[in-house]
């Protein structure tokens, strides 16, 4: 299958529509082309689905009907589709596209033999349809023992598109997690489904240890911890009762993209109870950090009143700060967190 069968299937037109969703939609990693061959991709796999499942079916395809089974697609068959109107490309460039895609957990891959399959994940862009299931959410606490591995695989999909280094950076994140909620659970909360319990947003308020706060006058790169593959982490937690402690670093924030607009208030407005449950057991708090490491996440961060503090001009990476009274003192109400 070519591009021109692609597009007798599906018309230029209403893939430029997902295409102009995706890129609009500031999801972490996404690229114009990445979102052309992520739609492009998506195109054949339920082209392909739909000729398993109906062997007689011709073009065009009405409706976008997300695939519910691995689809087989060969480096050469992605290399048509993806490259097909270029006069560059290959199979090896296919090869490490659909790697990059998977990595960023945009498609999900499997191998037998020499058999490439292909599933794309769930995406509320690539839905065609404006009837979507309606889903609520509620927050609660992290559970280390069932939430580890789908948050880890949530943050390391926000890490991915700055380092492209995966190497176990789920299983590893996990670890982290487990071992942090054993020290000091109270900061750490999800955003979960109510129908099936599944956890789609998570955020963790880390309490340091007074001689941490000289991180946060060095690089940025100091406080990716979570996202690399260094043993040494050079926040410590401090543990409850420390009076020493000052600084709350909010190592991470971060709700599924299709959950995000209407959901943003609802977990600042718990990160509010759970700070001011925090301060019972870290008397001295005073002061909140965070780490800018996405532009999204710099006009959330700006809206609620951080400011950058020693940023470099030109660094896409940097801290930001703010008092811990001025945040309290926060109505989430009046806050358009919902555009954003």
């Amino acid at each position: 299958m070519d591009i021109v069968d692609l597009n007798q299937w599906v018309s230029e037109e209403r893939q430029i529509k997902l295409i102009e969703r995706l890129t609009s939609s500031q999801i972490i990693g996404m690229t114009r082309p990445r979102a052309t061959y992520l739609v492009r991709l998506y195109v054949f796999v339920c082209i392909q689905e739909q000729l398993i499942s109906y062997p007689d079916s011709h073009p065009p395809l009405e409706k976008l009907v997300p695939p519910s089974k691995f689809i087989r697609c060969s480096h050469d068959d992605a290399a048509t589709i993806f490259y097909g109107d270029q006069d560059l490309g290959g199979d090896r460039a296919a090869g490490m596209m659909l790697k990059t895609l998977s990595e960023l957990h945009f498609i999900s891959r499997r191998f037998l033999g020499d058999v490439t399959e292909v599933k794309v994940n769930p995406c509320a862009e690539l839905q065609e349809c404006d009837d979507l299931p309606s889903v609520t959410l509620s927050v609660d606490d992290f559970n280390p023992r069932r939430d580890a591995m789908p948050i880890a695989s949530l943050l390391a999909a926000h890490y991915n598109w700055m380092n492209r280094n995966t190497q176990s950076v789920p299983l590893r994140i996990a670890k982290l997690l487990r071992q942090w909620a054993k020290e000091y659970s109270k900061g750490m909360r999800v955003l979960r489904r109510d129908d099936n319990q599944k956890p789609v947003g998570f955020y963790l308020l880390y309490p340091i240890t007074l001689e941490s706060e000289e991180n946060f006058s060095r690089s940025p790169a100091e406080g990716l911890h979570l996202g690399s593959l260094k043993d040494e982490d050079p926040f410590e937690m401090a543990p409850s009762g420390d009076e020493e402690c000052q600084s709350i670093f909010v190592r991470s924030w971060v709700i599924q993209r299709e959950y995000q607009a209407e959901y943003r208030v609802l977990l600042l407005k718990d990160i509010l109870l759970t700070l001011a449950s925090m301060q019972k057991d870290f008397p001295e708090l005073v002061d909140l950090w965070t780490l800018i490491i996405h532009p999204s996440y710099g006009r959330l961060a700006d809206a609620v009143g951080f400011q950058p503090f020693n940023r470099k001009t030109g660094n896409a990476l940097y801290w930001v700060y703010q008092s811990l009274d001025d945040f309290l003192e926060l109505d989430p109400n009046s806050i358009r967190l919902d555009e954003l």
